[in-house]
C-alpha cells in the first residue's frame, strides 16, 4: 500500500509538471474576465443606481445579462487546455508507455491521471468561479447568485465533458476512430451550450451530468485498445 501511495504521488507530480502552466494561464484568463465583468457591473451601478440596475437584471425587457457573453466558454477553455496539456504530450512523445510500465495496474495508472486532471479542473473552477460568486454576492442578493449558478451549471459540466473526451480521443490508437470520437465530442459538448441560456436548466442538470461523465467510463475501452497496440 505504501508503494502504491508513493507511485500515485509521483504520478500526480509528473502530471503537475505538464499541466501547471496551462492551468495557471486559463485560470488567469478566467480571473481577468471575471474582473472585467464586475468592473462593468460596478460602472452600471454607479451610472444607473443599484436599485435601477438590479431591476434591469431581474425584470428588464430584455434582462441585463451581465455575465453570459464573456464567461460562458471559460469552463470549456479550462477543460480543453488542461486536457491537451496533459494528454497530447503523453501520446505524441510516447510517454504514456513509460507510465503504463509502472508497477501499477494499467487501469489504475490511467485513472490516476484522469483523477488528477479532474481535480485540477475543479481547482481551476474553484479559483475562477469562487471569485465570480464572491464578487457577485457583493452586488446582488444570494438568491440571484444561486440562480446564476444554476444557469451556469451546463457550462461547467460542458468543460468536464470536454476534458474527458480529450482523454478518450488521445488514448485511441486508430486515427479514423479518433476522428469519429472528435465528431461525437463536438456534438456532445454542443448540448451544454446551445439553447440553455434562457431555459430553466434545473430539470436537465442530472441528464447533463450523466452525459458529462460518460466519456470517463468510455476511456476504459480506448485505453484497452491502446494498451493492446491496435491500429
Amino acid at each position: 500500500l505504501e508503494n502504491i501511495k508513493n507511485m500515485t504521488l509521483h504520478l500526480f507530480y509528473k502530471e503537475w509538471l505538464k499541466t501547471r502552466w496551462a492551468a495557471f494561464f486559463v485560470s488567469l484568463v478566467g480571473l481577468a474576465i471575471v474582473v472585467y465583468i464586475f468592473l462593468d457591473v460596478d460602472n452600471n451601478v454607479r451610472m444607473k443606481g443599484s436599485f435601477n440596475y438590479l431591476m434591469s437584471v431581474f425584470y428588464g425587457m430584455p434582462q441585463a445579462n451581465y455575465y453570459n457573453a464573456l464567461i460562458k466558454y471559460v469552463p470549456l477553455l479550462i477543460g480543453v487546455c488542461i486536457g491537451l496539456s496533459q494528454y497530447v504530450p503523453e501520446v505524441l512523445d510516447k510517454r504514456i508507455k513509460l507510465t503504463l510500465h509502472l508497477p501499477l495496474r494499467n487501469t489504475m495508472a490511467l485513472y490516476t491521471m484522469l483523477c488528477y486532471g479532474f481535480l485540477l479542473l475543479i481547482l481551476s473552477y474553484g479559483v475562477v468561479f469562487g471569485t465570480f460568486f464572491y464578487l457577485n454576492n457583493s452586488y446582488f442578493p444570494f438568491e440571484e447568485s444561486w440562480a446564476v449558478l444554476t444557469s451556469m451549471m451546463p457550462w461547467l459540466l460542458g468543460g468536464i465533458a470536454a476534458y474527458f473526451m480529450i482523454a478518450m480521443i488521445a488514448m485511441e490508437p486508430n486515427l479514423f476512430y479518433q476522428f469519429i470520437y472528435a465528431l461525437v465530442a463536438y456534438y456532445l459538448v454542443k448540448q451544454f451550450y446551445i439553447g440553455v441560456e434562457h431555459a430553466d436548466t434545473r430539470h436537465i442538470i442530472p441528464a447533463l451530468a450523466i452525459m458529462a461523465f460518460v466519456p470517463c467510463t468510455a476511456l476504459l475501452y480506448t485505453s484497452y485498445r491502446f494498451m493492446k497496440g491496435e491500429r
